[in-house]
């Protein structure tokens, strides 16, 4: 009786430690911090609710709000008995952070996508200004790749922020933004709150400020917007926050002309040296200069980019690339050094603290392809074609979402060494991945005509080859388990000798979605045939992808939960569709966006019918 009376104690226990609510995964002290303070931060890796356990690392991601500048701060954590344990030291301007965990298997967790958020009091006790502001840009989704907008919740912390902060202002705007969201019929009642606002308050610079984005991002109203915009600029131009209204202004102003918006970004630019905003004009300016081919200003304007953004990995590749075909190529190589510094784990979680670790680390792999791509591209510049041949092989490891034109450019490389043999078997690899390619096609005709003295027969002859190539270059499929959205599982294994198309897709990916029709259309085309069969997986729940296929229906078999397959077959971007033939073996892949998806799939399939004699 005694023993029963103490299991029950320690269940009680346990109970009470990891109760449904998700916060008490995540424990802090002291409870209610003030800024400068340490607080010691316990992950209880053994609550039912916590999505990591049996790991030997952990590391706390905090995201730092504060008046000056938000930051990001990554903590390893220590092994305690049956929890992990941070101690983060406190800036004394901050006003709330927000927590989350991963480990070295990238899995996390981060309470839906929204982090555990700890409320620091000031020195008189009190929750400061922008607290719970904060909160509620943490409920609509801002800069929360992972978390759905809870708008409901994200109005209620807005609420709560003009109770204790009645003339913070732009919390007016974010509240009625989501209201709107909620009912799109919100527009009068918003017109009539800000007109209210601007009787019963004296005017000031952050009041009418809000006027000027509401009536332009809010209401639609452009000609309102203005006329709050240039009354701004007549009383409250010396200020040195004053950009965040210059920058609309250029587009208000402008609203129909965009070279008079160009001219107005220039001048921003001079005018306004530190403006957050600079990073945005400059972007503009500079892709608005390549598309009219002014390379020169395009180019002038990147480097300035680079110069306030030493960290933006893809300025820095598109500005090397200019740099390679202007023949500045110690530059060219200064630029890519400095990229591939850049790309490391550490300093894209930095970048991205709450997007998933696994979509970070694909976006890593697609930049450093894209590094080696380049670096090969200056290789060949200087003729060093054997260093550039084995770059171009190190991104095709990598998973490059362009294998085509990489192999293409290594057949071009053996050329130029005379290498015949190496640019023939470089260019079929090329034509097998993308046989409407005619530029090649063109290489190989030539190759072909100078050993035969004829170019008879030559579509005969590069049929074969890619049938050869097809044949040489297919690598057996790896056998895994996938778990249905009704929680069955199925194997590989299980479908051998079926021909089975592999999507990899997530349904916050604009490309996937893209996509989508010409799949089902696919599908259909197959759908008596049992010799085929179309799988979708995605890392995401069977709650989410059910959700979105009531308004995306997606007719492929649904499969949740896939990060692990995902891993073991290396893929780096999304979409990306596999081709599994009947002996298991991998025939064809493609990365990335592809217009023609159907046609390609469809010709795939047809010719691994064929091959085997199905039809």
């Amino acid at each position: 009786m005694y023993r029963k009376l103490i299991l029950l104690f320690v269940l009680i226990l346990v109970i009470f430690q990891c109760g449904s609510s998700p916060e008490q995964v995540v424990m802090w002290s002291p409870e209610q911090p003030h800024s400068g303070e340490s607080i010691i931060i316990q992950y209880n890796s053994h609550c039912e609710n916590a999505a990591i356990s049996n790991v030997s690392n952990i590391v706390s991601i905090c995201e730092i709000y504060s008046d000056e500048k938000d930051s990001i701060i990554v903590i390893p954590m220590s092994k305690k008995k049956n929890h992990w344990v941070a101690e983060l030291q406190l800036p004394t301007s901050v006003y709330l952070t927000s927590i989350k965990f991963e480990d070295e298997l990238n899995r996390v967790d981060d309470n839906n996508g929204r982090g555990w958020s700890v409320i620091i009091l000031d020195e008189n006790n009190n929750i400061q200004q922008n607290t719970h502001y904060a909160m509620g840009q943490i409920y609509r989704g801002r800069n929360r790749s992972e978390a759905l907008p809870y708008y409901r919740k994200a109005i209620d912390e807005f609420q709560k922020e003009l109770e204790l902060y009645p003339q913070n202002y732009k919390t007016w705007f974010d509240l009625w933004e989501a209201r709107m969201v909620l009912n799109e019929n919100m527009a009068p009642r918003i017109e009539q709150q800000l007109d209210s606002l601007l009787d019963i308050n004296r005017p000031s610079y952050e009041l009418i400020k809000l006027a000027m984005f509401t009536h332009w991002r809010l209401l639609k109203n452009n000609e309102k917007a203005l006329q709050n915009a240039i009354r701004l600029k007549k009383a409250y131009s010396h200020l040195d926050s004053f950009d965040e209204v210059a920058f609309p202004m250029i587009y208000l102003q402008n609203a129909q002309n965009s070279q008079e918006q160009i001219i107005a970004l220039e001048k921003f630019v001079v005018d306004n040296p530190e403006s957050q905003y600079l990073e945005t004009a400059y972007f503009r300016l500079g892709n608005y200069y390549l598309q009219q081919r002014e390379n020169l200003k395009a180019q002038y304007i990147f480097q300035k980019l680079n110069e306030i953004a030493p960290d933006n990995v893809a300025n820095k590749l598109s500005l090397s690339s200019m740099e390679i075909n202007n023949k500045n190529y110690d530059i060219a190589d200064e630029l890519l050094t400095e990229a591939r510094n850049y790309c490391t784990e550490e300093q894209m979680r930095l970048r991205n603290p709450w997007t998933h670790p696994g979509k970070r680390k694909n976006q890593l792999n697609i930049d450093l392809c894209q590094i080696y791509s380049l670096t090969a591209n200056l290789n060949a510049a200087i003729g060093d074609h054997l260093a550039s041949i084995e770059n171009r092989i190190v991104a095709i490891d990598l998973g490059t979402p362009f294998p085509a034109f990489e192999w293409e450019h290594i057949g071009r490389s053996y050329l130029e060494l005379n290498d015949i043999k190496n640019a023939k078997r470089a260019f079929i690899k090329a034509l097998s991945i993308n046989p409407s390619q005619k530029n090649i096609r063109n290489y190989l005709h030539k190759i072909y005509i100078s050993e035969n003295g004829t170019s008879a027969d030559f579509e005969q002859y590069i049929d074969n080859a890619i049938k050869e190539e097809l044949k040489e270059s297919a690598y057996p499929a790896s056998d895994f388990e996938a778990i249905l959205l009704n929680g069955d599982t199925r194997k590989l294994s299980d479908v051998q000798g079926k021909i089975i198309v592999i999507n990899f897709w997530n349904t916050w990916s604009n490309a996937c979605i893209r996509e989508i029709p010409a799949l089902n259309k696919l599908a259909s085309e197959f759908s008596g045939m049992t010799y085929v069969e179309f799988w979708a997986i995605s890392d995401e729940n069977s709650n989410v992808i059910q959700s979105f296929q009531e308004t995306h229906p997606f007719n492929y078999k649904q499969f949740c939960k896939g990060s692990n397959i995902r891993k073991q077959y290396k893929v780096i971007g999304f979409p990306t569709h596999i081709v599994v033939d009947q002996e298991g073996l991998i025939r064809y892949k493609y990365v990335g966006f592809t217009p023609d998806i159907n046609h390609r799939l469809k010709e795939n399939i047809q010719f691994l019918l064929r091959e085997s004699k199905i039809i």
